[in-house]
């Protein structure tokens, strides 16, 4: 379809109609039914642009008043579709501009011709014609077209100014028609004559068919025949005579299809067993031509068969294909493959199951099984059939099977099979046992396992009997205890030998408790057997134990264990008891020969009493005295006369027990001659952040003795600074004790 274009801002739609020799373009020339069939185009605004019809006259008015601004525009359009031929176009025109405006308008009538059935401006144009100001147009215009074509008749005008166009009495005359003869295409199948070939004229009026099938006399060439091949052969055709108003522009051929004939190809259907190849088809054809056979074909017919030598018993489609002629077309009538049931026999297998079992899966042998199968498909699977349960004693049992079908094969009965039942294994164990060595044997007795369907040692019809080599003096180790003998007709007995183990008798080795003083040899260590029998004794031992303590000759007091094991004998085992080694304390003594007869005020004296245990001395005192300590030495100062008692202790320890004490006692006499330094020292003397402060001091020297005897300090008293500590002061032959921290 062409693209819509404007023609005077106008789009004109397409009408198609019939016309005789001599038809106005309108049903009625005088517009008297008014603008049927016409196409009417006037501007947006109607009071400056309108078509109208009065009187059988049609009208076209456009334009406004000398103020108004802008043209307006009015037209009319009659399309129509015309044959070939010579043609002439009149019609009545009047029409000027109104008095009171003036003129200045344009006017146009154009005949347009196009193939197509939308006609737009850039189509070809027959008449153009274009008026300014009062110019009137030609009262008639011829044209010719030459082929079938659509013809738009326009009058239209444009003007600013109003303006009044008349228009009446429109005609259209074809004067003479272009004729167009055609042979009428036909077709037919190869092999058969050629029809009767017709011609259709293009361009008739309506109504003259009759008048050219008179006057005209069609001939024809074709170069088909019947043996021609299939395809397309031109039919010339060619006209004598004539016809008034009518002229031969040129012929058209038409066109003879020659198609294919058809051919049936058909086969027989086929049957064959399951599990067999498929048999080969005899394929037939009808309908050759010209006495022409297979001999035409390019190629035969195939066929496709839907089954192979597996597929199931059933009907499969026979499909014919693929045959080719080039004259021929075919049709294929489908044939059809049978497969049916192969023989086949079956045989239930024998087979065996133990006493006591459940029945076994029955199994089947084959003769006549296709395309390597094991065994058929069973539409129904066999039910196998037996008197044989799980309770039936030993012997043969007859199988049969029942309710059976295959799918592919055709099995007429199943042959009986034979299920022997044979005995069960059942082992007889002997029980193991023990004893102790020199015990007499226990009982002896078995245990039984496989029996099945409630069976136990009664169904034995012959008990087993039990028997050992061992007696009650042999020696510990292990002895069989062997089984055998047993009977029973449902059951295959094997028999499996226990033990008797023979265990060692416990002898119970006691160590011997001891005791020594602390400081002394251990005593000989000595251990009690009790447990032996059979009159054996400690001479039977294979090795004698062995007994030991940890404890020395410089072991602290205490209890130490007494070990003994290692004893080896053949039939004896041991519980070993360890004994207690008991150390106990000693004595000790204090000596003390230190003489305090010349002792005086103020002296410092180291206190030298000793124990034989070298344990260390704790002293007790009492009196004018101080006592102090420095490293292990003790010491005393004398302070003041009077009388001093001194106890020389040992508590003692783990090892000694305390010892006897032992007193001193002495007098300090009185000595005049210090007594003043000595009070001086006393009352004069203060301790002050570690200072020795001493003031109005009568003595002339001092020595300041450290706790461990070293002297710090010796002159004159002063403030001396002497630190934390006990120090010792002397002052002539007095002395004073004094701390400072």
């Amino acid at each position: 379809m062409r693209a819509i274009i404007f023609t005077l801002l106008s789009i004109w739609t397409i009408y198609a109609f019939g016309y005789n020799k001599n038809e106005n373009l309108l049903s009625n020339g005088d517009f008297t039914e008014g603008l049927d069939g016409w196409e009417t185009r006037t501007s947006d605004n109607p009071n400056f642009s309108k078509v109208w019809v009065e009187d059988g006259v049609c009208y076209l008015k456009a334009g406004g008043s000398s103020a108004s601004w802008g043209y307006y525009t009015c037209a009319i359009t009659q399309t129509m579709k015309l044959n070939p031929g010579k043609y002439k176009c009149s019609f009545n025109y009047n029409g000027g501009p109104d008095p009171d405006y003036g003129s200045g308008f344009t006017k146009i009538f154009r005949i347009i011709v196009s193939t197509d059935d939308i006609i737009d401006t850039s189509d070809d144009y027959l008449i153009n014609e274009t008026r300014g100001s009062n110019k009137p147009f030609a009262s008639e215009y011829s044209f010719t077209i030459f082929e079938e074509s659509y013809v738009m008749f326009l009058l239209s005008m444009q003007t600013q100014k109003s303006y009044t166009l008349s228009i009446s009495d429109c005609r259209l005359t074809r004067e003479l028609a272009f004729l167009e003869p055609e042979a009428i295409s036909c077709d037919k199948e190869y092999g058969d004559e050629n029809p009767n070939f017709e011609t259709k004229f293009n361009g008739v009026i309506p109504g003259d068919e009759s008048l050219l099938a008179e006057g005209y006399h069609a001939s024809y060439e074709c170069e088909a025949t019947r043996y021609s091949s299939i395809g397309s052969y031109p039919i010339k055709v060619s006209c004598d005579g004539n016809v008034d108003g009518y002229e031969i522009k040129r012929y058209r051929p038409g066109t003879l299809s020659i198609t294919a004939a058809p051919i049936l190809v058909s086969c027989p259907d086929l049957t064959r067993e399951y599990g067999e190849d498929n048999p080969i088809p005899e394929i037939h054809y009808s309908g050759f031509k010209n006495g022409e056979n297979e001999e035409v074909l390019t190629k035969a017919a195939s066929y496709e068969i839907q089954a192979s030598r597996k597929s199931n018993v059933g009907t499969y489609p026979i499909a014919l294909k693929d045959a080719e002629s080039p004259n021929y077309k075919f049709e294929y009538d489908d044939a059809c493959l049978i497969i049916t049931k192969a023989a086949l026999n079956a045989s239930i297998n024998n087979t065996e199951k133990i006493y006591g079992d459940n029945n076994p899966q029955f199994s089947l042998t084959y003769e006549g099984l296709k395309n390597e199968e094991t065994s058929p498909y069973w539409v129904s699977v066999p039910k196998f059939v037996t008197d044989a349960n799980s309770a039936s004693t030993v012997g043969d049992y007859i199988v049969s099977a029942t309710d059976f079908e295959a799918r592919n094969y055709m099995i007429s009965r199943i042959n009986n099979g034979i299920l022997s039942i044979l005995p069960k294994n059942l082992i007889l164990k002997a029980n193991d046992a023990s004893k102790l060595y020199f015990e007499d044997n226990p009982p002896l007795d078995y245990k039984a396992s496989g029996f099945v369907n409630g069976d136990d040692k009664n169904c034995l019809t012959v008990q087993p009997t039990l028997q050992t080599n061992a007696v009650k003096n042999s020696e510990v180790g292990n002895y069989s205890i062997a089984i055998s003998g047993a009977e029973s007709p449902n059951y295959t007995i094997n028999y499996v030998n226990g033990n008797l183990s023979i265990g060692k008798r416990t002898l119970t080795i006691k160590a011997d408790d001891k005791e020594r003083p602390y400081k002394t040899e251990n005593p000989e260590l000595t251990y009690t057997i009790s447990g032996f029998v059979n009159n054996e004794s400690a001479q039977n031992l294979k090795s004698a134990p062995i007994i030991s303590t940890e404890a020395t000759l410089l072991s602290d007091c205490g209890e130490y264990e007494i070990n003994i094991g290692n004893a080896d004998a053949t039939n004896y085992s041991f519980n070993y008891i360890k004994g207690m080694l008991t150390i106990t304390k000693i004595n000790q003594t204090i000596t003390w020969e230190q003489d305090f007869n010349n002792v005086s005020s103020g002296d410092q004296i180291e206190l030298l009493a000793s124990t034989d245990s070298g344990l260390e001395i704790d002293y007790i005192i009492s009196g004018n005295v101080s006592e102090y300590k420095s490293g292990n030495r003790t010491f005393i100062d004398c302070l003041a006369p009077g009388k001093v008692t001194i106890r020389a202790t040992q508590e003692g320890n783990i090892n000694y027990n305390p010892a006897v004490r032992v007193v001193k006692t002495f007098v300090i006499p009185d000595d005049a001659s210090s007594e003043t330094i000595f009070d001086d020292l006393k009352s004069n003397l203060h301790i002050d952040n570690g200072y020795l402060i001493g003031s109005n001091l009568t003595a002339k020297n001092i020595e300041i003795i450290r706790a461990d005897g070293c002297v710090i300090y010796s002159g004159i008293p002063r403030d001396i600074f002497i630190g934390n500590g006990l120090f010792i002061i002397k002052a002539g032959e007095k002395y004073l004790k004094v701390f400072s921290k």
